[in-house]
């Protein structure tokens, strides 16, 4: 039985010296790494105030001048819609027995939401053929047709074209105004 146990005591000596053997080969386990550190926040460029979404009415004024020949024609149209809603209007009479068709047709889609405080963006698609000068042979300024967006300042007036008629002296600029209502 001594000898049992003194065979069992060696074996166990002899484990435990393996173990300790094996701790020195290998290293330590080690703590966990430390987290990456977090990026450094992008410096964020300061903005203007942008609005948040519109619940308001806005008027878009268009006014169609057209000079240069014997006399200045001056139209004006007003459309109220809301941001980011279109409006149109629809104008055209028969002049000279039918003879001379006169047109003025604007589309309008104002947009609010999104932008810098007081400023709108807005598109405008215009066609215009201006009444006949005379019943005449005179020449009469040729049809206009624009489509185009711009950026106005809210209750500012902006020159959104400036034409040359191909056939004559004549110009047609067109003005927009677009005023939020309150």
């Amino acid at each position: 039985m001594k000898m049992l146990i003194l065979a069992l005591f060696i074996a166990l000596a002899g484990l435990a010296d393996a173990n300790a053997q094996g701790r020195q080969g290998t290293p330590p386990p080690s703590a966990p790494a430390p987290p990456a550190p977090a990026p450094a926040p992008v410096a964020q460029r300061e903005q203007e105030p942008v609005a948040p979404v519109a619940v308001v009415n806005v008027r878009i004024d268009v006014t169609v001048i057209d000079e240069g020949g014997p006399q200045t024609l001056r139209e004006n149209v007003s459309l109220t819609t809301t941001d980011r809603q279109e409006a149109s209007l629809r104008s055209d009479a028969e002049v000279g027995g039918g003879r001379n068709p006169t047109i003025l047709n604007v589309d309008a889609r104002p947009e609010v939401s999104g932008l810098p405080i007081g400023k709108l963006r807005v598109r405008i698609n215009l066609d215009y053929l201006p009444k006949p000068i005379a019943e005449a042979d005179q020449p009469r300024g040729a049809r206009t047709r624009l489509q185009l967006t711009v950026i106005v300042d809210d209750g500012k007036t902006l020159v959104a074209s400036n034409t040359s008629d191909p056939a004559t002296d004549r110009r047609v600029r067109v003005e927009v105004t677009a005023t939020i209502l309150k």
